[in-house]
């Protein structure tokens, strides 16, 4: 009896503490050039790893475009305002999310404890990330992404 206790116990755990949906991307960096694995997603709700192969550090951000979707980024050239940010101007419309230093991958003491591991809980709207050491912007510069839903907030309405 103790024993179906026990398995009823860690089953009940690992459903609960699985249910909650949350997707894990491996993103590979380099000096002039991110693998962004996705264009859009549903759930904001996401785990990213940013593995620089580089061969230094620098700062990644992560801007919020506001709440609408963006139809036609990728028609839209974004280095005006990218510049503008290099210089901590952000733009008036814009949101700075985050702002991350990425360490270069053979400076990583312990792949268990990784530095440039990132939870985020992100809103419905447009994104943009880019990185700082960009000498003269363009569209290797940055990717821009959408979250299509609210539902990394969907817990909190009740």
């Amino acid at each position: 009896m103790r024993k179906i206790l026990v398995l009823l116990t860690i089953i009940l755990i690992l459903i609960v503490g699985c249910s909650d949906q949350q997707t894990s991307f491996d993103i590979e960096v380099g000096g002039s050039e991110i693998s962004w694995p996705f264009t859009d997603i549903d759930n904001g709700k996401i785990i990213l790893l940013f593995r620089n192969s580089s061969d230094y550090d620098f700062n990644m951000k992560l801007v919020w475009l506001g709440d609408q979707i963006m139809l036609n980024k990728n028609e839209f050239d974004f280095c005006p305002q990218l510049e503008l940010m290099k210089s901590n101007n952000i733009p008036n419309t814009w949101t700075l999310f985050t702002d991350i230093n990425l360490f270069k991958q053979e400076n990583v003491p312990n792949e268990n404890d990784h530095p440039n591991i990132v939870s985020y809980s992100l809103p419905l709207g447009s994104y943009v990330v880019f990185f700082d050491k960009f000498e003269k912007c363009n569209k290797d510069s940055y990717i821009t992404f959408d979250v299509n839903t609210m539902d990394a907030f969907d817990q909190f309405k009740e």
